[in-house]
């Protein structure tokens, strides 16, 4: 093959790259902003334009003949670095999801679990009825009702109820069905009671206060708890989204912006997920405060006010713990929110910090990267709620 040739060979690849860098630059440019600066972009977003734009240029300007021909001469010294650099990503993917180092694994799973999720007109999302799925070694199951719980059948004359609302903490993520402190309370207050007890699991991974109160409100006199538990995460001040939730559009590329489809074609890497999670968490530092102002708390303020009117209204005990097994400013600037909330009302408030303070809370998680509590975490929670029950002489 004569030099001529092999330079022919050459050029097909410089035009792919070329074509590559303008598609990416034009594709770039038709985003706008939210809060634009210049030109209908932000001052960040307008500088990596710039950027790929001269990227684009410059790969242009390789094709001008004596350019090209210097290029041409050092073309292994370049293409060499690309594809060892592109095997070299791919063994580290690869190393990543076989060792799964701090649990970065969580992140793929809960968004597994998050678009298995159904539609819902009044609580926006609910999990699949009688749906069974494994995330990792954690095998989840539904009964009928769609809650993480056994079937549910007619109460009995002297059973009593407790009803738990919550999010993915009261759910029980990362923890087999028997460990998780729903289940658990029920071994633990029976014999304290001197009755059966039966423990039902409303929770959802990401449901705020406002989707709890209307999961009680929907399925209450079809499940006649003997009194509700609301176990209170700092999320549950996450507004509702105004649209309807659709777990398909969460996937698609269509109708979203370039940095949208950036981001959840980078999301599905999980090497980008250990790197993002080591620069947004790798810091440590606590969290900001409670802004009293937000949409979302003020949601979550109302939602629970309802909650506690409509348990008064029916005579229905109802317990809400904070739950936060850190000391961190918006964990506590919202335990104390609550304690007003509650204070002169039939509903009882109670702090679960005191429950984990002293302790290692690092054997009590799922992982450095998943801060749900472990199954050891769930039996803090589990000792604690029958405790309180127990000695609240709700029982009657």
């Amino acid at each position: 093959m004569t030099e001529s040739q092999q330079k022919d060979r050459f050029r097909p690849f410089l035009v792919v790259v070329t074509l590559l860098a303008w598609a990416l630059f034009l594709w770039m440019a038709t985003h706008r902003s939210e809060q634009a600066s210049y030109f209908g972009y932000s001052k960040s977003y307008l500088a990596l334009l710039v950027v790929l734009g001269c990227g684009a240029i410059v790969t242009t300007l390789l094709h001008w003949g004596p350019v090209y021909r210097w290029l041409y001469t050092r073309r292994l010294n370049i293409i060499v670095p690309i594809v060892t650099t592109v095997l070299g990503l791919g063994v580290l993917e690869l190393a990543v999801r076989f060792i799964d180092p701090a649990g970065i694994s969580y992140y793929a799973y809960a968004k597994r679990y998050h678009l298995a999720k159904l539609a819902d007109d009044e609580v926006f999302y609910r999990h699949p009825s009688d749906w069974s799925a494994r995330y990792g070694d954690v095998e989840v199951t539904t009964n009928a009702y769609g809650f993480r719980s056994a079937p549910i059948t007619d109460k009995q004359a002297d059973e009593f109820r407790v009803l738990f609302l919550g999010d993915s903490v009261t759910f029980g993520w990362g923890v087999d069905q028997g460990a998780v402190f729903a289940t658990r309370v029920a071994d633990m207050l029976s014999p304290r009671l001197g009755r059966p007890v039966t423990t039902i699991n409303t929770g959802v991974g990401s449901y705020n206060t406002d989707n709890q109160f209307k999961t009680l409100r929907r399925h209450h006199d079809a499940l006649d708890p003997n009194i509700v538990v609301l176990l209170y995460v700092s999320n549950d001040i996450e507004p509702t989204p105004e649209t309807a939730f659709d777990p398909s559009r969460e996937v698609r590329m269509s109708d979203k912006s370039p940095p949208e489809v950036i981001k959840l074609v980078l999301g599905r890497s999980w090497t980008y997920r250990l790197v993002a999670h080591l620069r947004q968490f790798g810091g440590g530092g606590g969290s900001a405060g409670l802004n009293t102002e937000s949409a979302g708390w003020a949601q979550s303020a109302q939602a629970l006010r309802d909650l506690i009117a409509y348990c008064e209204a029916r005579d229905l005990p109802l317990v809400v713990l904070m739950y936060r097994p850190f000391p961190t400013p918006l964990e506590t600037e919202i335990s104390a929110q609550l304690a007003d909330i509650t204070n002169g009302t039939d509903a009882h408030f109670a702090d679960v910090y005191p429950w984990f303070e002293g302790r290692d809370m690092r054997v009590l998680l799922n992982s450095a990267v998943d801060s749900h509590p472990n199954a050891d975490g769930h039996t803090v929670l589990a000792e604690g709620i029958t405790d309180l029950i127990a000695t609240l002489d709700l029982a009657e």
